[in-house]
């Protein structure tokens, strides 16, 4: 994972990523994160005045866009399997693109500190928008999971996983991986396996309002 920061906050929140994945959250020193970009601690503090301050600018990075995602489309219109193909598609990619190793801060001793819990609770938000979108599409008659969280659970891992060999650096094939995982999740969950092709088609075009 190759980057090329343009501002000083970037470049914290990339270095900072980096010492988070490896020494986790009470390995972290904001001393070091400033030693890392090549500045003093208190230019640091001039940017993130504390290092929750800088967990979260990254927890903000890797959620709230995703849960806006989920949400719209756990209420727009058209296939809910076609939704879910386009949320698990879209997922992937945002983490393959990441400028940032978001391993440390998707541990569970970052999320259960009670300095992060609206984060958790985001989290929360997003896996209930995620299971919406999977029970919308069983009550239709598209897909089939007896229990939606256990689904819901396993499109989590993909995303988890993608983050943990992003991170590494070890997807030697990032570009297909979106369509892989949203591939290899709606063929287990859809009714009718063989509607696979229509469902991508309608998850790739353009979303209806």
């Amino acid at each position: 994972m190759t980057t090329t920061p343009s501002t000083t906050a970037e470049a914290i929140l990339v270095h900072a990523s980096r010492i988070l994945a490896i020494r986790g959250l009470h390995g972290t020193a904001t001393r070091d994160v400033a030693a890392a970009v090549g500045i003093r601690q208190p230019s640091l503090f001039h940017h993130y005045p504390s290092k929750t301050a800088i967990v979260e600018a990254l927890l903000a990075y890797s959620v709230d866009v995703a849960l806006a995602t989920a949400r719209t489309l756990r209420d727009a219109p058209g296939s809910a399997a076609a939704r879910l193909y386009r949320y698990v598609r879209w997922d992937i990619a945002y983490c393959t693109t990441s400028v940032y190793d978001l391993r440390g801060v998707h541990r569970d001793d970052v999320l259960a500190e009670p300095a992060l819990a609206a984060w958790a609770a985001k989290i929360d938000d997003l896996h209930a928008a995620i299971r919406t979108i999977i029970e919308q599409g069983i009550a239709a008659g598209e897909l089939d999971a007896p229990d939606p969280e256990f689904a819901r659970q396993a499109i989590t891992g993909l995303t988890l996983e993608t983050i943990r060999v992003h991170g590494a650096g070890a997807d030697d094939e990032p570009e297909g991986r979106p369509d892989r995982a949203a591939e290899f999740a709606l063929r287990a969950l859809l009714v009718d396996p063989t509607r696979l092709p229509a469902v991508r088609a309608e998850a790739t075009a353009p979303l209806l309002r």
